[in-house]
């Protein structure tokens, strides 16, 4: 009897240990509360936007859409990639690549860095190709605040805008 009260005493412990083992895998990682893909909503002028920014833990990707009452439909119409780094609520943000849309198919041409044809579109919109925003996350709210004409303050229209977990 005591044999057996022994072997599942081992077996509970053998399997306690396997529990805790695989419970602490590399693979538990945590990812950054800005990590996941946010919306934005909006009217501007009677035209009507979507946003859609999707971050990873070192990069974004941003898409806009436009909606064309004649068709009722939802196109496609800019596109940007970003690699982003983070310091406490600071993101340092440089494009890697932007496309545009030049019909209603939706259908985006993306320009990487280095090509004429980015630094001609990032040029003729006035978007540096790297600079810094703050950002914060509040429940289902990501808040990013961008200083566009560096006043110091990010008060001026544009320069805050709050996404929407999907």
């Amino acid at each position: 009897m005591s044999k057996s009260h022994f072997s599942a005493r081992s077996i509970l412990l053998i399997s306690a240990i396997v529990l805790l083992v695989s419970s602490c895998s590399k693979d538990d990682t945590v990812n950054p509360v800005y990590v996941g893909t946010w919306s934005i909503a909006t009217t501007e002028s009677g035209i009507q936007f979507k946003d859609f920014m999707t971050f990873t833990k070192d990069g974004f990707t941003d898409l806009t859409q436009l909606y064309y009452p004649t068709t009722n439909m939802w196109v496609d119409v800019i596109k940007t990639t970003a690699t982003i780094s983070v310091t406490g609520s600071t993101m340092t943000i440089t494009y890697t690549g932007i496309g545009i849309s030049t019909d209603l198919t939706g259908s985006i041409t993306m320009y990487k860095t280095g090509s004429s044809d980015f630094q001609r579109i990032m040029s003729e919109n006035g978007i540096p190709q790297t600079f810094t925003s703050q950002f914060s996350v509040s429940g289902n709210k990501l808040t990013i605040m961008t200083d566009v004409n560096n006043n110091g303050n990010y008060t001026d229209p544009g320069e805050t805008t709050v996404y929407t977990k999907q």
